[in-house]
């Protein structure tokens, strides 16, 4: 119902400091497809403000968000081959930086970051986000098809991003080119899908509320 797509888009964001954005988020909103719309494809929008350094510890994990931003090739590679290097790649703590750095390459787009990464890094590519998001999910809402051809050939689970339900939501998002892409993947193009112009289907609302 509308209380849980507030919660997903509440989970869209990035930083505790986006969250305010959401307040704007009222139920019955929910209940037009056109305003509905248009605040999903805001808050996608909203949530692609730059990342905050602070959400990693490490010094080598923090020079690959910042050039990855800056998308500084040279700079990210020599990021990635300073942690590589580094005594504590493998604990437990910078395995989980390693991930998160990961998963906002995916948020940005940033594919050959991602495989620089995955050649010399222990990266998970089924690494989920605090926010209940996986890399390929944020990939997939954000409309960055590279991404999620790349991770799905490099062995990622497909399963979230071929659900219906979620093509939905993606469509929504103005994630039009990478639904395109799962429709074919999947073979299911057109089966339990919606038009991106037609409402997410809400419990307790009927399909043909006035708009």
């Amino acid at each position: 119902g509308s209380a849980d797509l507030v919660s997903l888009l509440y989970g869209m964001t990035t930083t505790a400091r986006d969250r305010p954005a959401l307040r704007v988020l009222l139920p019955e909103q929910f209940q037009r497809a056109e305003a509905r719309n248009q605040l999903l494809k805001e808050t996608c929008k909203h949530q692609r403000n730059p990342i905050d350094p602070s959400v990693v510890k490490g010094e080598g994990c923090k020079a690959m968000l910042d050039s990855m931003y800056k998308d500084d090739s040279s700079q990210f590679l020599a990021a990635v081959t300073r942690v590589a290097d580094a005594p504590s790649s493998s604990s437990d703590e910078m395995r989980g930086e390693i991930n998160l750095v990961f998963w906002f390459c995916a948020h940005y787009g940033r594919v050959e970051c991602m495989k620089v990464m995955q050649e010399k890094l222990p990266v998970d590519l089924n690494y989920v986000h605090r926010c209940g998001h996986s890399v390929i999910t944020r990939a997939a809402l954000n409309d960055h098809v590279a991404v999620v051809e790349w991770l799905l050939s490099v062995g990622a689970d497909h399963t979230s991003v071929t659900d219906p339900k979620f093509l939905v939501l993606a469509l929504h998002c103005g994630a039009q080119h990478t639904v395109d892409f799962l429709r074919g993947y999947a073979g299911t193009a057109g089966a339990g899908l919606c038009h991106p112009a037609a409402p997410i289907p809400m419990e307790g609302v009927a399909s043909d509320t006035p708009m």
